[in-house]
């Protein structure tokens, strides 16, 4: 909605057997479901063998024109955890 600040992810794979999850597969909405405290998973291979998958991670930001005009920064961190 026009005037409302968001921000959200969503991502795609190709190649491989990986997946990405639920709510970050969607085609067209974005999403954001992780907080401080409690971390999100994005996408997983679960059988483990040596076929590459390729993901692409895309972002949306919307600011309100309201919001006081700066330069507004943060840090996104993508943890990869292997399991064998």
């Amino acid at each position: 909605m026009a005037g409302t600040e968001q921000f959200g992810i969503r991502a795609t794979y190709s190649g491989g057997d990986g997946a990405v999850l639920a709510p970050y597969n969607d085609n067209v909405k974005y999403a954001y479901s992780a907080s401080e405290n409690t971390p999100a998973v994005l996408a997983v291979d679960l059988n483990g063998n040596d076929v590459s998958t390729m993901y692409s991670i895309y972002y949306l930001a919307n600011i309100s024109g309201n919001t006081e005009q700066s330069e507004y920064s943060t840090y996104i961190t993508f943890t990869i955890t292997g399991n064998f």
